[in-house]
């Protein structure tokens, strides 16, 4: 009889540790900061959420995505619970706007949850998501607005869409309709991944 052999692993798979960091900018253009960010201590939880200023109370709606975001619980299963809480934000931000002297509001979002090592990408509006992998850097994320359509249809170059004059007007955004259309998307990480929203 041969005798049992045990063997032992020679270590487990290494996994990225996401780390992060976040800041905002009113910019040049508007009189207040209309942008809110999320950065998750366990570096799980991402998001970028962008007021549409044009509205007036971008700032309000921003803060309501991730004030929704930031309720998602751990050991969801990331891609729905995504889209259940930017549904939310949306009536929300809907509801918000009928209060006394709120008027229309919006917000453009991009959000990354980060589970067992592959990113869970949620977004709606311009707001983008990149990944950059071994020095070569990959959009994520598909613009909704009226110039990539006009790109996809071949009415416009890239180039083109860069300087064209409705270049700021989405087709999609938190708070822009009744239903909020989300489109996701999930990457498997590598060490050494940067996301990048």
């Amino acid at each position: 009889m041969i005798p049992p052999i045990t063997v032992v692993p020679s270590g487990a798979r290494s996994l990225p540790v996401a780390v992060g960091a976040g800041l905002t900018n009113r910019g040049m253009v508007r009189d207040r900061n209309e942008d809110s960010i999320l950065t998750d201590p366990t570096g799980a939880l991402w998001a970028v959420a962008d007021g549409m200023g044009g509205y007036g109370n971008g700032d309000v709606a921003s803060d309501i995505v991730i004030d929704c975001l930031a309720k998602i619980p751990d050991g969801v299963d990331p891609g729905p619970a995504l889209v259940a809480r930017l549904q939310e934000a949306n009536d929300l931000v809907l509801k918000r706007q009928l209060a006394p002297g709120m008027g229309r509001m919006g917000s453009t979002v991009v959000a990354i949850l980060i589970g067992r090592a592959v990113a869970h990408v949620a977004w709606a509006g311009d707001s983008r998501a990149y990944l950059l992998r071994s020095a070569h850097l990959r959009m994520l994320t598909r613009d909704h607005s009226v110039v990539q359509e006009l790109v996809d249809r071949g009415e416009l170059s890239p180039e083109e869409a860069e300087t064209h004059p409705e270049s700021h007007m989405v087709t999609r955004a938190v708070g822009g309709g009744p239903s909020l259309d989300v489109d996701l998307v999930s990457i498997p990480l590598a060490v050494g991944d940067r996301l990048l929203l």
